[in-house]
This record gives structure tokens, sequence and C-alpha cells, in this order.
């Protein structure tokens, strides 16, 4: 189902914060870099990216650095060597969410997840990518879907002054957050966030596309199975 996905979003320090959001840069130089790892990007499509807060990754590098600086000179207590300087929202679009709405959409999105980041000075990256829209077997019904648009939503998870991603991405802040979208969705946009599928919810795009070459596998192996047995039977 479309939910607000935090699985493996989260990141420790800088070298870790900055390959996470270069990862999700929506410049064609990057895209052409990660097609090396994911197939199924379609670089044609690469135009039709986006970013709300429209910054480069030098940009957002240099936001990310000033904000954890700012926070480690101002009463930040959380210095540890492992403390969690990046969060990273994975949030698809409505499957039944008009293309032509997109943009307006993950604008509001966009507004919601500032408000769960604690304000817009912990904001620090958005890429919505829709170059990456592709059918792939379903794991539960072993049928053809279409993916969804998506976008990577991070941010420095500070609460009064100081790095706690542990409390920010609490259960009762994520079922908040999942919350909160699914209900702009119905009262603006006239369709439906959560599904109420709940099998889907805990896997990212990554770890739905993996179940989906496994299912696509197991298909071709039944599709040849057959194959045999007519061929064995025709002799």
């Amino acid at each position: 189902m479309a939910s607000c996905k935090f699985q493996g979003g989260k990141f420790k320090g800088a070298i870790e914060a900055k390959a996470h959001m270069r990862h999700n840069d929506i410049s064609k130089e990057r895209r052409m870099a990660a097609k090396k790892k994911n197939k199924h990007i379609d670089l044609e499509k690469t135009k039709d990216n986006f970013s709300i807060l429209g910054l480069s990754y030098e940009e957002c590098c240099a936001r990310y650095d000033d904000r954890i600086a700012y926070l480690d000179g101002h009463g930040n207590t959380n210095r540890r060597r492992d403390r969690v300087s990046l969060v990273s929202i994975e949030i698809p679009a409505p499957a039944d969410l008009p293309e032509c709405q997109y943009e307006r959409w993950f604008s509001r999105v966009s507004e919601i997840v500032v408000g769960f980041f604690g304000g817009a000075e912990n904001m620090i990256q958005d890429a919505i990518h829709l170059d990456e829209r592709h059918q792939y077997i379903g794991p539960g019904s072993k049928e053809k879907v279409w993916s969804r648009a998506h976008g990577h939503f991070c941010g420095v998870p500070e609460i009064n002054g100081r790095l706690n991603a542990k409390r920010l991405t609490s259960r009762a802040n994520i079922k908040k957050l999942n919350r909160e979208v699914d209900e702009m969705t119905k009262r603006e946009f006239r369709c439906i966030f959560m599904t109420g599928e709940k099998k889907k919810s805990f896997y990212t795009v990554e770890g739905l596309k993996e179940m989906s070459a496994h299912a696509e596998y197991e298909m071709e192996l039944a599709e040849q199975k057959e194959e045999l047995e007519k061929e064995r039977e025709q002799l």
C-alpha cells in the first residue's frame, strides 16, 4: 500500500548522509550514474523529475553541513559518533492520483513533512522521481502492475535543539505522519493514500523491486517447466 516508509532511512555521519542525497539527486548526470545499479530508471523521463525546494546536490550538502554545525554549536548534547544526522522518508504517490496532480500533491506532502521535521530549517532535500515508473510482477498477486512515482524527503532529526532520530521516528510519530498525509489526500484530492493493504507497507521501493524480480523468476521457471512437460508429451 501507499505509506510513508522509513526502513533503511537513517544515516549517521556526513559521508553516509551525502551519499544518500547524491543517490536521490534528480540531475541527469547523477541519474545516469544511478541507472548503472537501477535498470528501471528511464533517462528519457528524468526531465520530469522535480524538487519542491529546488536545491542542487551541492546546495543540499551545504544546507546539511550548516544545520549540523549550528546545532553542534548551540547546545546539542548528542555528540556520539554513531548518532543519526539525517532521516530519509520515501513516500509514493497514491495509485489513483492523476499524473497532472503530482506536483501539487507532493508540494502538500512536503509541507506536512516539514512539520514532521520540526521546521523548514531541518528540511534538507526533496527529490521526486517520476523516471522509475515501470511494470512489474506484484509479489502477492503475481500480476503485472505499475510502480508508483515517489519522493525522497530528507531532514535533520532535531528535537528541542538535539539530534534525536529515535524519538522523531517513534511509532506514534510515524502513524501521525501517515494519518496526516492520508487525511490531506482524501480531503484535497479525493483519493486514498493508505489503502489498508498492510502487507506491502513494510517494504521500500527497492525491496518491492527485489520481491518482484523473484516473482518474475518463479513465473519464468513455471513457464519453462510447462514447456518441458508439453515436449515430453509429444515424444
